[in-house]
């Protein structure tokens, strides 16, 4: 529902079809309004991201390449990375991977709701983790 949809149905001068309007437009919004939160609660958050995502018409995506920006290591020496799409990734195994910017890398779903990071032209990956905060250090 759009502003120049309720503005439409504004002009109509018949009550019964400005009414009319108006509850198609109220029909058209509860069905964009999509799950309730109370319907995702208790679901694991992969089965609720896809429900999701099914809803708004989106293929779950399986992978993710990317060039990283930055990389530097936290206190127990593993690495965080910054990729050109702004997320930043964190390592929470205790694998080696040399990495720097520029390289480019391919994130893939694991086994367990986890994440393999690994370069695009292959050999090693590590386990990794989606950070939510960028400044907040591990």
């Amino acid at each position: 529902m759009q502003a120049q949809d309720l503005a439409s149905c504004r002009t109509l001068p018949d009550d019964q079809h400005r009414l009319a309007c108006y509850d198609a437009l109220a029909g058209t919004a509860a069905q964009d309004a999509g799950t309730a939160p109370e319907e995702l609660f208790g679901l694991e958050a992969a089965a609720s991201t896809e429900r999701l995502q099914r809803e708004r018409g989106d293929e779950p995506v399986e992978a993710l390449q990317q060039s990283v920006i930055t990389v530097s290591t936290d206190r127990f020496g593993k690495l965080r990375i910054g990729l050109a799409n702004g997320q930043i990734w964190a390592q929470i195994d205790s694998d080696r991977l040399r990495l720097k910017p520029g390289d480019a890398v391919s994130i893939r779903r694991a086994a367990m709701g986890s994440y393999l990071l690994s370069l695009e032209t292959g050999g090693r990956a590590i386990r990794v983790r989606r950070v939510a905060d960028p400044v907040a250090p591990d």
